[in-house]
């Protein structure tokens, strides 16, 4: 009820249902926004931490490549270091024993894959060498090309023996063995060579009795094609 100023009286009446909505309104509103400014604040704390981690990662990106630039700057030197000590290598072998490398040369044997015109690699002074239940290979890789034209590709060493059935095989680098080839020639050695290169293989006979009685030697270009295939006898 309310009184006017010329002593006249007006009253008016609230619906209790107009208030009880209200009341419930009121209810629901309170905590319904504090949810809301819980989860406002929840999702820019998220957000700042995101941000810093973000932040974070950019800054190992760019160590990361910083690092690649100087190692990449190291692999070329050392390239650059290696080249020159292959060729003063091989002019000091070739001064020493120019008529043995000859003669290697023109070593041939029936398992050659590729005709001799078209061999752009070679094998030279390959020795065998037991040492209780390892056996390492070494030979020399030598780049047929004529000029500073490189050669570059994957290696392959596998030792076969003859005394069970069927024969025992081993691999370097180890890998599986199909039918005396690498099941995948991209699990060879890598290579690059301008004139030659020192080559090493280890197999690992483990408990086995059997020593090898061949070895066979697979050069690989980039695409999978075989640029050189030689077996060699192993002697006793």
């Amino acid at each position: 009820m309310v009184a006017g100023r010329t002593g006249k009286v007006r009253s008016f009446g609230i619906s209790p249902r107009l208030l009880s909505w209200a009341a419930l309104f009121l209810l629901a509103y309170l905590p319904l926004s504090v949810l809301a400014i819980n989860r406002y604040l929840e999702l820019r704390r998220n957000h700042e931490v995101q941000s810093r981690a973000v932040a974070q990662l950019e800054k190992q990106i760019e160590e990361a490549r910083s690092a690649l630039v100087r190692s990449n700057q190291h692999t070329a030197f050392l390239q650059e270091y290696l080249r020159h000590l292959e060729e003063a290598s091989e002019q000091a072998m070739e001064s020493a024993k120019p008529e043995k490398t000859t003669a290697r040369r023109g070593d041939g044997t029936p398992a050659d894959k590729a005709p001799r015109g078209q061999e752009t690699v070679s094998i030279e002074d390959l020795a065998v060498q037991k040492q209780a239940s390892r056996i390492l290979v070494s030979f020399k890789l030598v780049n047929l090309q004529p000029g500073d034209s490189t050669v570059a590709g994957y290696l392959h060493i596998l030792a076969r023996g003859k005394l069970s059935d069927p024969p025992k095989e081993w691999a370097y680098p180890a890998g599986k063995v199909v039918n005396g080839f690498p099941e995948n020639y991209r699990n060879g050695q890598v290579f690059t060579i301008q004139r030659f290169k020192p080559v090493q293989g280890r197999f690992n006979l483990g408990q086995s009795l059997e020593s090898p009685s061949s070895i066979r030697v697979l050069i690989y270009d980039q695409s999978g094609a075989i640029l050189l295939q030689k077996d060699f006898e192993v002697t006793s």
